[in-house]
């Protein structure tokens, strides 16, 4: 490989369908677009007796990852949560790559709907959190002011609809999606 890969982040809240959207993006990107499903690689919930450096040096952690893939010439589609109290860390290790940022929103109905769906279809031993969570996710991060390249509202999208949005990165030049054949440029102005 030569180069470095591209790197688009998706963020939002707990539910919001980062996954599916991912997955769906990575089906449709021409070449080949790694998956890092940062909830994967970390534990659900923080040990009881984190704090505050142990959930820093994680993020830190993740976004070396992120940085090492795409410095080894893959791009990367990374779900992870990008709040503010985590800019300044993002902004240091991936800066330099030119990252598409995406944040995903939906309102809070639809986030416990799929939420309570997601929970009770994958049962306890799944890591997916608590509707709990996803409710409090939801109503203390306002989704609607995070620094993103594109928000994108979700609540009535199937997430294939999501992922072409995505696809288009405005104000950048992507490979196209596979069933367009070319690459695509659409500016932001638009």
């Amino acid at each position: 490989m030569d180069g470095a890969g591209q790197l688009i982040v998706l963020s939002g809240p707990s539910a919001v369908g980062k996954t599916c959207v991912a997955t769906e993006l990575q089906r449709m990107l021409v070449g080949r677009w790694l998956f890092l499903e940062i909830d994967r690689m970390q534990p659900p919930v923080l040990w009881p007796d984190a704090t505050v450096a142990d959930e820093r040096a994680m993020t830190t952690a993740n976004l070396r990852a992120i940085r090492a893939y795409v410095d080894s010439g893959f791009s990367v589609i990374a779900e992870m949560d990008v709040t503010r109290d985590r800019w300044g860390l993002a902004d240091e290790i991936l800066g330099d790559l030119n990252p598409y940022f995406v944040v995903l929103e939906a309102g809070p109905e639809t986030l416990l709907v799929r939420a309570r769906h997601r929970f009770q279809s994958a049962g306890p031993a799944h890591p997916y959190p608590h509707p709990a969570w996803v409710a409090w996710h939801a109503t203390h991060i306002d989704w609607s002011t995070a620094r993103a390249d594109l928000h994108i509202a979700v609540d009535d999208l199937a997430p294939e609809q999501a992922a072409r949005v995505i696809a288009q990165l405005p104000g950048r030049t992507i490979p196209a999606p596979r069933d367009q054949g070319a690459d695509v440029r659409v500016d932001s102005d638009e």
